[in-house]
């Protein structure tokens, strides 16, 4: 690979934000793990350091990167104020949060973190970093906001469940003010505790719900499975949704209903 003798255009973008958080020294090391994470294959210090025109000894790099005292909330923050500079301009006003888990496969078994999840697009138990993580969709622009790692329950004081990492970052994404109208979850987030959190932050909500879930009706509990194999096809209306695939068509029906746990 040919070494690298400046840095893309994002990471140009991004870096004068970040002044006042880094030294001068420190942006540049910033700078170049940035720009070497997105472009290149070979992700260690050496690699990284290896790919650039004029390095200087990798140890410099891996200093800063180890043993340096900057904090990674700093840039963190600077980060969410560069988005919200940018929303201000853009006045949006029907954002998406989407919170879901996802895991990040390793393959050593001493790295900080890591541990053995169950894989469901694989259906398999695999060795990596399980992250909770909060993304914004607003019309074709997705911008990643926040992750938390989750870690297996192994009797650590400061333990938390998925659920609780969920309702972490949707209180983040309001108290700084990100501009979402609507959470939307799968089947796995549906349930009271992250309902009356999204709730309480001011904002609506949309989730996934098994078809076995209850719901109270007149004759008393029943199944959603149940229930709508008894709403009549003249109950539904048609409802188009644009894609990036094209237009397709659904039918929708509608009901407040009293669901159970």
């Amino acid at each position: 690979m040919l070494p690298i003798v400046r840095y893309p255009r994002f990471a140009e973008k991004f870096l004068p934000g970040l002044s006042g958080v880094f030294t001068k020294p420190q942006l540049k090391h910033f700078a170049r793990y940035l720009t070497r994470l997105v472009v290149c294959e070979n992700k260690t210090v050496m690699g990284i350091n290896r790919s650039f025109m004029g390095r200087n000894d990798q140890s410099a790099l891996n200093h800063w990167l180890t043993d340096s005292g900057w904090s990674e909330e700093k840039p963190d923050r600077a980060r969410k104020a560069m988005f919200l500079n940018f929303f201000r301009a853009m006045r949006p006003k029907r954002g998406v949060l989407v919170v879901d888990d996802t895991i990040s496969h390793k393959t050593g078994k001493h790295v900080e973190g890591v541990n053995i999840h169950y894989d469901p697009s694989e259906g398999r138990y695999v060795l990596g970093h399980q992250l909770v993580t909060s993304e914004l969709v607003i019309g074709g622009l997705s911008l990643p906001l926040d992750f938390e790692l989750y870690r297996r329950d192994e009797g650590q004081p400061d333990f938390k469940t998925k659920q609780e990492l969920f309702r972490i970052l949707v209180r983040k994404a309001a108290e700084v003010g990100i501009p979402f109208a609507r959470v939307v979850m799968d089947v796995w987030y549906f349930n009271r505790k992250n309902v009356e959190c999204v709730e309480e932050a001011g904002r609506d909500w949309v989730a996934g719900c098994k078809s076995n879930r209850l719901i109270l009706m007149p004759g008393g509990w029943t199944s959603i499975s149940a229930y709508i194999e008894d709403v009549p096809r003249s109950k539904h209306r048609e409802v188009t949704i644009r894609t990036e695939k094209g237009e397709r068509r659904l039918w929708a029906y509608a009901k407040n209903v009293t669901m159970g746990g």
